[in-house]
């Protein structure tokens, strides 16, 4: 989907949305190389706009959402290391974003889906360290918030999969101790 010249910033914005659900949908379907068209036409959406906004939350949020996203789908096929490059651009920018508002639940929350996602990448390419750095700062901010609202379904539900994805890595880094209680 492209843009018309001179639309405003929602209807653009909404643009580069579709562009990237399109591009999750496709890189689901196992369509890689056209994800990865969408996704771009997306971020070159996000980026123009952050040209016309510099510094909006809104515009840097859905840049990282779209990077977020190109990462995961080049990790699920298999491209680790374009990926990592993916991942950590959008992890800098939701730590900025939660850093500069330390009580947005939800600027956490994507941060700590980015801080797992790299991880995951990053044991897969031998980065052990690294990663488990990662999974386990993940790990932490899933289980702060989940104590901020303990009826939150959700936030347990990350809490879980971040559990799983360090344990997933500490198995890779050869250390079962640590993995087997966050099987449990």
């Amino acid at each position: 989907l492209e843009p018309p010249g001179h639309a405003d910033s929602p209807f653009r914005l909404t643009l580069a949305l579709a562009n990237r659900r399109i591009g999750r949908s496709l890189a689901r379907a196992g369509k890689l190389s056209e994800a990865l068209l969408h996704f771009r036409r997306a971020l070159s959406i996000e980026n123009a706009e952050l040209g016309r906004h510099p510094g909006s939350a809104p515009v840097r949020t859905a840049i990282s959402y779209t990077l977020n996203d190109t990462g995961i789908a080049l990790a699920a096929h298999g491209d680790h290391a374009a990926a990592i490059n993916q991942l950590e651009e959008a992890l800098r920018i939701r730590r900025e974003l939660a850093a500069a508002d330390p009580k947005d639940w939800r600027a956490h929350s994507l941060l700590a889906n980015s801080q797992m996602h790299l991880g995951l990448s990053l044991a897969k390419v031998g980065r052990q360290a690294e990663a488990l750095r990662e999974l386990r700062e993940s790990l932490a901010v899933r289980q702060s918030l989940s104590e901020q609202n303990v009826k939150n379904a959700g936030a347990l539900a990350e809490v879980a999969e971040g559990s799983a994805a360090l344990a997933d890595a500490s198995v890779l880094a050869n250390r079962w101790g640590d993995a087997i209680p966050l099987y449990e």
